[in-house]
């Protein structure tokens, strides 16, 4: 990362090759959403989580936002993904911004992963908009 370049290579990687992007398959018959969004900035994330025996067996998202709001969200469901359910809300976003080398004025668009990550391990229903 440079000061010509705002990304390191972890959100190149995960911007770049963001492998859960996208809608869940239907093939689940249990499953929990999150939806969050942060009015201040315009940011928007859903999480999807495909639940089996309690565990999260497939994770994607939907992301609006900078790059580094979707590169996180990226490495949140790579890192989540097989995890139990009851442990997707374990989220250090401030271990997320260092990973990410993220400026501390993104801090607020990251702590989207925070909520929505607490809505899937709760169980709590989707979240409306402001």
């Amino acid at each position: 990362m440079t000061a010509a370049d705002p990304y390191n290579p972890l959100v190149r990687d995960c911007f770049g090759n963001p492998a859960h992007a996208g809608a869940l398959p239907e093939a689940y018959a249990d499953t929990q959403t999150a939806d969050v969004t942060d009015p201040g900035s315009g940011a928007r994330l859903q999480l999807f989580a495909g639940i089996e025996h309690g565990r999260i067996s497939a994770l994607c998202f939907r992301a609006w936002g900078c790059p580094h709001l979707l590169a996180a969200a990226e490495l949140y469901c790579r890192e989540h993904e097989g995890r139990e359910l009851a442990s997707s809300g374990d989220v250090d976003v401030t271990d997320m911004l260092g990973r990410l080398s993220a400026p501390v004025a993104k801090t607020g668009r990251l702590l989207l992963i925070e909520d929505a990550a607490r809505m899937l391990a709760t169980g709590a229903s989707d979240r409306e908009e402001d």
